[in-house]
This record gives C-alpha cells, structure tokens and sequence, in this order.
C-alpha cells in the first residue's frame, strides 16, 4: 500500500513539473498567459500536457496551442 502511495506521489510530481515547465515556457516565448489557459494547464492530464511541449517551440501565438473555444 505504500509503496502505491510513493508512485504515485512520484507521478503527481512529474506532472506538475511538465505543467510548470509548460507555463514557464509558453510565458517566454509568447508573454503572460491569460488565466484561462493556465487553469486548462493545471487541470490537464499528463498526455495532454505532453502534446501541449510538443508545440510550444512551433506555434506562433497562444491560438496555436491554446484553440480558442466556440460559445
């Protein structure tokens, strides 16, 4: 049972990192983040947030990355 707990104690911090990371870059490379973008960062699974670096280096502006949603 501990041993569950320690993994995946493990996991969640390397998703907050790759979250972090995330941000960090995104703030360098196309200025501040508006607070919706950072909530979907923070709330998004590890697969998502792999996709998310996987087009930081490319994406030209936030919309990239970032599709604004239709109401």
């Amino acid at each position: 049972m501990r041993a569950n707990a320690i993994a995946e104690g493990i996991l969640l911090g390397e998703q907050r990192g790759e979250a972090l990371a995330l941000q960090r870059l995104l703030n360098k490379r196309l200025g501040p983040l508006p607070a919706e973008v950072a909530a979907q960062i923070s709330a998004a699974g590890p697969e998502q947030i792999e996709a998310w670096l996987d087009l930081v280096l490319d994406a030209a502006d936030l919309a990239a990355i970032f599709p604004p949603k239709q109401h």
